[in-house]
C-alpha cells in the first residue's frame, strides 16, 4: 500500500482496455496494410528497404490520421499533435525496416569461392 501498488492494480483495467482498443483501432489496420503490401512487393521483386521504410511511415500516418485527425481542421491537428505524428511516423518506419530486415534482407551465405559458409 505504501509503495502505491493499489493504484496500479486499480488502473489495471482501464490500462487493459485502453491498450485493447488501440491495437484493434491502429494494430490491425496497420497488420492489413504492410500484409498487402508486402504481398505486392514479393510480387513485383521489389528489394529495396527505402521503399519499404517510406511505406510504413506513410501507412502509420495515414491511418492515425483517418482515425484521431478532425475533419475539417487538418492542419491545426497537424501543428497541436505533432508530437504524436512523428511517434507515428516513427515507428511505422522502424517497423517496416524491421520488416525489411528479417523477411527481405538475405545476405548471401556462399564465400568468394563458391562454397557455403559455416
Amino acid at each position: 500500500m505504501a509503495l502505491g501498488l493499489s493504484d496500479g492494480v486499480r488502473d489495471l483495467p482501464d490500462f487493459l482496455e485502453w491498450g485493447t482498443f488501440g491495437v484493434m483501432f491502429f494494430g490491425i489496420p496497420i497488420l492489413a496494410c504492410m500484409g498487402l503490401f508486402a504481398l505486392m512487393m514479393f510480387a513485383l521483386q521489389i528489394r529495396s528497404a527505402s521503399i519499404v521504410i517510406a511505406f510504413g511511415a506513410a501507412t502509420s500516418f495515414a491511418i492515425l490520421a483517418a482515425g484521431v485527425a478532425p475533419k475539417g481542421d487538418f492542419v491545426n491537428w497537424v501543428y497541436r499533435d505533432i508530437s504524436e505524428i512523428m511517434g507515428s511516423i516513427g515507428a511505422g518506419a522502424i517497423s517496416a525496416w524491421l520488416y525489411w530486415l528479417t523477411a527481405l534482407h538475405r545476405p548471401s551465405t556462399k564465400t568468394d569461392d563458391g562454397a557455403a559458409s559455416p
